[in-house]
């Protein structure tokens, strides 16, 4: 990415504090510019700030990933933009355009699939599974 100034934003929402800035620290490296927040109404008020990709925690101290992202999108605030909900639960079915990935979850994989949603606008569609802790230096694969 040429400059931090045009490199596109990305918004993570997690409440666990020590995940969030690991999450945000590996975006920085890999050049991304970061915003944070630690709950459901957090993020809200972070995408009205504007976003090019959202990564949340499906649970959130104050509601969940897919209830803040829908109200986003009733909103306004995601027009377009890709969504990553990322949670531990296996069998987690989400509407449509938002890439689920499962628990545990390396950075690489996470940050692999920050990449191909921003650079090839690939939002996916039907159902979808991340990778699982066996599995872990896979690209995050749909199914």
């Amino acid at each position: 990415m040429a400059s931090i100034h045009n490199a596109p934003r990305v918004l993570v929402v997690e409440d666990n504090q020590d995940t969030r800035e690991l999450l945000a620290y590996a975006l920085e490296r890999d050049g991304y510019r970061v915003s944070e927040a630690d709950s459901f109404a957090g993020g809200l008020r972070a995408l009205r700030e504007g976003v090019d990709l959202v990564i949340s925690d499906f649970w959130l101290g104050d509601g969940d990933g897919l209830e803040m992202v829908a109200r986003a999108r009733q909103e306004g605030l995601l027009a377009g933009k890709p969504v990553i909900v990322w949670t531990a639960h296996h069998n987690l079915r989400a509407p449509e355009p938002i890439l689920v990935l499962q628990k545990p979850l390396g950075t690489d994989d996470l940050l692999a699939a920050v990449r191909r949603l921003l650079s090839e606008g690939d939002v996916p569609s039907g159902p979808r599974s991340g990778v699982r802790g066996a599995d872990r230096g896979a690209a995050p694969q749909r199914s």
